[in-house]
This record gives C-alpha cells, sequence and structure tokens, in this order.
C-alpha cells in the first residue's frame, strides 16, 4: 500500500513508521542543513566537457558553489581529491546505485554490493562529502526484486547497520523517493521518513528530486515540510528531465517547493540532475537564472 503525506501525517512520525515497519523509533537526530537563505548550486560534473581541471574551472566560473561526484568513485577517489586542491568547490554528494544487488542479487552479489557501499563511505570521509545517494532498487531490470515489504525490510536492516559508520565518517546515506513505474519501494516523501525514522539513527536522510516528486507529490510545500527532518540533498529538473524553466509547469512547481525549502529553512546544496551533456553547458545559465528569480519570489 502507498503511503500518501495526508494519511502519513494523519498517523504521525511513529505511527507511519509503525505502518510500514514494524518497530519504528523515533529519529536520533535532525540531519536537515539549516541557515541558509540563498540558493546553493551544485553541478552533475559527468555533465561538462573536458579534463577534470577544465571542468572544475567552468563549474566554478558559472558560479556553482559544488560538484556533485558520479562515476567509479574508488578509480577517480584520488584524481577528485587533489583536483579539489585547487578549487574554492566541494562535494555536494556521492552517487552510489547498486541497492538493487543488495536487495535481489546473488550472495556474491550482496555481499560485494555492501562492500561497495562500505568503500563508498570511506571515499566520502577522505573527500568530505556530506551525502551519499542511494536510489531504492529499480523495475524491469533482470533481478527478481521481492515484493515491496521485504525489500523495504532489507533495505532498512543494510542502511541502518551501516548507519552509524556514515555518521562517524562525516556523511549521509541519502534515500532517493522514485515514482512507482520505475521502482518497487520508498515511492514519495512520507515513505521516505518513515524509513529513517524506522532506522531512527543521524546517518541516513533524504534526496528530494524535482523531477520526481512532481509527478507524485501534489503539494511540493506540503512534501518539504513531511520530510523536513531528514532533507539532506535537492535535485532540480524538471517532470522530463529537462532544465528547469524549459517546461510550462516550472514556474509553479518551483516556486511551490521553494516556498518549501524556506520553510523548513534549508540550506544544504541543491544539484543540477538534468539536460543534455552537448547543451547543458550553453542552457545552464540561463536555467540557474530562472531558479533565483522563482526562490526571491517564493
Amino acid at each position: 500500500m502507498l503511503m500518501n503525506r495526508r494519511s502519513f501525517l494523519a498517523c504521525g512520525l511513529t505511527g507511519a513508521a509503525a505502518l510500514l515497519f514494524a518497530g519504528g523509533r523515533l529519529p536520533a537526530a535532525e540531519p536537515t542543513v539549516v541557515g541558509s537563505s540563498r540558493l546553493r548550486f551544485s553541478s552533475w560534473l559527468n555533465m561538462v566537457r573536458g579534463d577534470l581541471p577544465e571542468q572544475l574551472a567552468w563549474v566554478e566560473k558559472m558560479g556553482f558553489e559544488a560538484i556533485e561526484l558520479r562515476g567509479n568513485f574508488l578509480k577517480m577517489r584520488g584524481a577528485w581529491k587533489e583536483a579539489l586542491k585547487n578549487t574554492p568547490l566541494v562535494p555536494s554528494a556521492l552517487d552510489w546505485s547498486s541497492l538493487g544487488l543488495i536487495v535481489a542479487g546473488s550472495d556474491a552479489e550482496r555481499t560485494a554490493s555492501v562492500d561497495s557501499l562500505k568503500a563508498a563511505i570511506d571515499t566520502a570521509a577522505d573527500l568530505r562529502v556530506p551525502n551519499i545517494i542511494i536510489v531504492p532498487p529499480r523495475l524491469g531490470t533482470k533481478l527478481a526484486l521481492p515484493d515491496r515489504e521485504r525489500s523495504v525490510a532489507i533495505i532498512r536492516e543494510v542502511l541502518g547497520g551501516l548507519a552509524d559508520q556514515a555518521a562517524q565518517a562525516g556523511t549521509c546515506l541519502t534515500i532517493e523517493p522514485v515514482v512507482p513505474k520505475e521502482v518497487n519501494c520508498i515511492n514519495n516523501v512520507a515513505e521516505a521518513v518513515a524509513l529513517c525514522t524506522s532506522i531512527g539513527k543521524p546517518g541516513v536522510g533524504i534526496v528530494f528530486d524535482f523531477c520526481k516528486m512532481i509527478q507524485v507529490e501534489q503539494d511540493l510545500t506540503a512534501a518539504m515540510v513531511t520530510g523536513a527532518p531528514f532533507i539532506r540533498q535537492i535535485h532540480l529538473s524538471s517532470r522530463k528531465r529537462t532544465l528547469p524553466g524549459q517546461e510550462a509547469e516550472d514556474a509553479t512547481k518551483f516556486l511551490d517547493g521553494f516556498r518549501g525549502m524556506k520553510k523548513i529553512g534549508y540550506g544544504g546544496f541543491c544539484s543540477f540532475e538534468c539536460g543534455k551533456m552537448e547543451t547543458y553547458q550553453d542552457q545552464v545559465g540561463a536555467s540557474m537564472k530562472f531558479l533565483r528569480a522563482q526562490w526571491d519570489a517564493a
């Protein structure tokens, strides 16, 4: 059964957690980053052309404050660390995406994926990355996924088991709710909050992806408020993964979401996760301008 925001608020945090995960506990801390009254933009690094120094130079020139790291983090760890010494840019998040194998892979695949997530935590500690992005298991893959309740139970066990290690490393395991047609569980903010609440540790949080939440949340301001204790990362994108400002509904949707961000005092990074590589560098400046206007109006 999907949980919407209204039913979540009706039963409260502990009630929601009990509904999805028996034995839920209240969160040990509130990891939302607060204290900013401005947008803090981060960019996908792999959307920018050139070698690593050229990429960082362009991102800095455009007015970004951070980068989201994607790719083979074990292979790139040393290069990223060395390059970051020569720039004011900081990492906003590290993408990690093998949760499906932990939920439904073979024993060997599960062990390897857990080891990979542990290595991601070590990398985040080394590079001082505040968030590790985790996406629920995707549908339509070769994996024979268990039902949603079992999938959630496995995710809860894995993230709960690594939450303390993540917190000690100065990072957070952030789960990203995704629409039901794409993943088999954790499909909205309320379900993500219930997961974090049931774990009850500060080393877990939420990624709020505008692209996905525009599709599943009717009220983005209210969704932000629902996720307030745990939202650690924002992904900027229109419904169709185009740059914000390129679709007709973007003005109202980002105004709605930004009002929620201001209401909860979100002060973390907002990372562009959208566009096409061949046009990103030409178009992202206009999108940043559009978003700043919506932020000022919110």
